[in-house]
């Protein structure tokens, strides 16, 4: 039957073009799971910095509540800092 040869075909190219196609998505999939354990490792990193600075910013010395007040902590933080240096 004709019809039925025409299908067969069809199908055959469809089947070739998709096993042609079967390489390259694996290595697209690798490549995809590689990037993302990095980014799962950035976030990680940025993570850990975060939760860092935030428990230095809560720590129990009282930074002020102000720009003002915040600059002049930091000045003699480091004036302090500079001074056990020498």
């Amino acid at each position: 039957c004709l019809i039925s040869g025409i299908k067969l075909r069809e199908q055959e190219a469809l089947v070739g073009r998709y096993e042609a196609l079967r390489e390259p998505m694996a290595a697209r999939k690798q490549k995809l799971s590689d990037s993302l354990r990095l980014q799962h490792r950035d976030v990680d990193e940025i993570e850990a910095w975060i939760s860092e600075k935030l428990q230095t910013a809560s720590d129990d010395e009282d930074y002020g509540d102000t720009l003002a007040a915040v600059q002049v902590t930091s000045r003699s933080g480091s004036a302090r800092f500079k001074s056990s240096e020498s």
